[in-house]
């Protein structure tokens, strides 16, 4: 089996003991506050402020500002995170706006990885709700993949989510109900 199985025990020294023992950081939504996210199908996340909106906020939102969120725990020096990145970007993108990436380098958060309690690369974790729904570590075959990424997509109602969302808010707009074409 084709691994990067990197200890991350160096990143794990490095977290605060809090982050060490996080496995309950996303048995609850971490905030209620509405996001504002960009609405961008994959981003690079560069602080726990990011994080924090573009991941745990906006997977608390329907589509097009939300949605799921699949959040990819990386290094520039795994191979086989190389290989997996483009092939789950190029899937996100296939999907409409019903998903975004996130892809985390966890030399420069390392705190977030320890928190997230990733222990070996490539790791990928899908956020819903503000919650961990589901994860994989290592680089799946590409049928499994996409049957992973279906199942993010179906969560956020089907291919297309976020053009649906869009269109659902004009037609409401058309019609009068500007409550329900703002509706987020």
């Amino acid at each position: 089996m084709l691994r990067c199985a990197v200890a991350t025990s160096a990143l794990l020294r490095r977290a605060p003991a809090a982050c060490r023992a996080a496995p309950r950081l996303l048995a609850r939504p971490l905030s209620s506050t509405p996001a504002a996210a960009a609405t961008a199908p994959i981003v690079d996340i560069k602080s726990e402020a990011d994080f924090n909106t573009l991941v745990v906020q906006a997977s608390a939102q329907p589509p097009p500002v939300g949605g799921p969120v699949i959040v990819d725990f990386y290094a520039d020096w795994c191979g086989p995170c190389k290989q997996l990145t483009p092939r789950l970007e190029a899937l996100v993108r296939a999907a409409g706006g019903a998903v975004r990436l996130a892809k985390i380098d966890v030399d420069a958060l390392g705190e977030l990885a320890g928190a997230m309690q990733v222990r070996s690369l490539p790791t990928v974790v899908l956020i819903h709700g503000g919650k961990l729904v589901d994860q994989f570590q290592g680089a799946l075959p590409d049928p499994e993949l996409k049957k992973w990424v279906d199942k993010a997509i179906a969560l956020a109602g089907g291919p297309g989510g976020g053009e649906k969302a869009l269109e659902a808010a004009a037609e409401a707009l058309a019609s009068g109900d500007v409550a329900e074409a703002t509706r987020a």
